[in-house]
């Protein structure tokens, strides 16, 4: 069993901008939108126009999945883009129009291989050194890091200066690409911040190769009437946000300032701690107990050190 608890921030996530007047435009790019939070965060940028006061005038929409065109029409030109990012061709391809702010939503999480170097470390470093060789540009690049970069043991309020010691290959990647974002960021090549997000639930799609993929499953398929896997105890606790408070962290990590990154670029989100007994007593709460005997007790002793 592991905790985490992470710090209330200095900085106020939750603040949206007391002003509506739209100051400048830009053209933000998000890489990923297809995924759970990537398409949140799309649905965000189409209803708001806007970041923190500044306009949105081009929105592009990348994903290895060709990205399907909002349903809604929005107040400014949206592209897509099926891309293959460990191809530096297109990457360079896809950053011509030299977006101002870009989201890169990238979480290859599968322990069986390390087909995630190629996917998250390689493809991203294509991405900081395309940016870099582009001169004088230097967009706001938002990475979605993740709680994993933190190993067992841990203390019951994790601090954004927490040795990293990832206890999962998708956690050591993560930690890579921190260093790396930071460092092309201290030699001014790009803007970057690294929100580490807690485990996002729950999540609607099939089950993932991901180490906590079950902690979405244990309520989505028990809800649709099929049966669950559970591989850890109940007292298990593990750290947890909404799809909608990651996207309010993807946006507000967007327009932080210098001065609000003096103490790092790697910034540890809030969550929500709760044991998984927690987890299926609420949903034994709404939809009672036919539900929660879906749920089969299977335990993986390898998945408590890494989840």
């Amino acid at each position: 069993e592991h905790s985490c608890v992470t710090k209330a921030l200095r900085i106020d996530l939750h603040l949206r901008p007391t002003s509506t007047v739209v100051h400048s435009t830009m053209h933000v790019l998000v890489i990923g939108s297809e995924g759970f939070v990537g398409s949140k965060l799309v649905d965000k940028l189409l209803s708001d126009s806007e970041i923190n006061g500044k306009g949105i005038k081009e929105l592009t929409l990348a994903d290895v999945i060709a990205p399907s065109m909002p349903l809604e029409d929005a107040d400014f030109t949206v592209h897509t883009a099926k891309i293959d990012i460990s191809d530096g061709d297109q990457i360079i391809g896809l950053l011509e129009g030299r977006p101002d702010i870009i989201f890169h939503l990238v979480g290859e999480g599968d322990e069986a291989d390390f087909n995630g170097y190629k996917v998250n470390v390689e493809s991203t470093h294509k991405i900081l050194e395309a940016i870099r060789l582009m001169g004088d540009y230097k967009p706001r690049l938002v990475y979605n890091s993740t709680l994993a970069v933190f190993g067992p043991p841990l203390p019951d309020v994790v601090p954004d200066q927490h040795a990293c010691t990832p206890a999962s290959s998708y956690g050591t990647q993560a930690a890579i690409l921190e260093l790396l974002i930071g460092d092309y960021s201290r030699k001014g090549y790009l803007d970057g911040v690294c929100i580490r997000l807690p485990t996002v639930v729950i999540r609607p799609f099939e089950p993932n190769k991901t180490a906590s993929s079950f902690l979405s499953s244990i309520i989505r398929e028990p809800i649709a009437n099929m049966e669950a896997a559970c591989p850890v105890p109940l007292s298990f606790r593990h750290p947890v946000a909404s799809g909608r408070a990651a996207v309010r962290f993807l946006v507000r990590a967007a327009s932080l300032t210098e001065k609000e990154l003096t103490d790092g670029r790697a910034i540890t989100m809030p969550s929500l701690s709760v044991t998984v007994g927690d987890m299926i007593q609420s949903l034994e709460n709404v939809t009672g107990k036919h539900a929660v005997e879906l749920i089969k007790h299977e335990p993986d002793d390898s998945l408590q050190s890494i989840a």
